[in-house]
């Protein structure tokens, strides 16, 4: 944090530091809660439980989730 480009650290400053899912109103949190529901998400639907202990598994999991998440939600 001490080494922050300055542009960033005003952003930081300013309160830009949410995550924002949808175009309502009043529905920005902040980007710990978000992971926690992306991973909330995932465990309710059986993804990620049970392959965080191989690797090679996890990683194909993590790599492929943004492509996974888009499908899911045009479906």
């Amino acid at each position: 944090m001490k080494q922050l480009p300055e542009e960033i650290e005003n952003e930081i400053q300013s309160g830009n530091f949410v995550v924002k899912r949808s175009n309502g109103r009043f529905n920005e949190v902040d980007p710990d809660h978000a992971q926690e529901w992306l991973n909330g998400t995932e465990k309710r639907a059986g993804g990620i439980v049970g392959i965080t202990k191989t690797p090679s598994a996890l990683n194909r999991w993590a790599l492929s989730f943004n492509l996974r998440s888009q499908i899911s939600n045009s479906t």
